[in-house]
């Protein structure tokens, strides 16, 4: 794929990364899942540490 200027491939990135990368990718973080995974589970409860 060619690109005719930097704007365009500044433009080509930035959908790869929120369409591909991000949909894809698994971060520890996340407890190995992709943002988008950990996205659609259900919240998980918190703790108190206060008690």
């Amino acid at each position: 794929m060619a690109f005719e200027t930097f704007a365009n491939v500044a433009a080509e990135l930035l959908c790869f990364i929120d369409e591909d990368y991000n949909t894809k990718r698994r971060h520890s973080a996340l407890r190995y899942l992709s943002p988008v995974q950990f996205d659609e589970q259900p919240a998980r409860p918190t703790v108190n540490t206060t008690a």
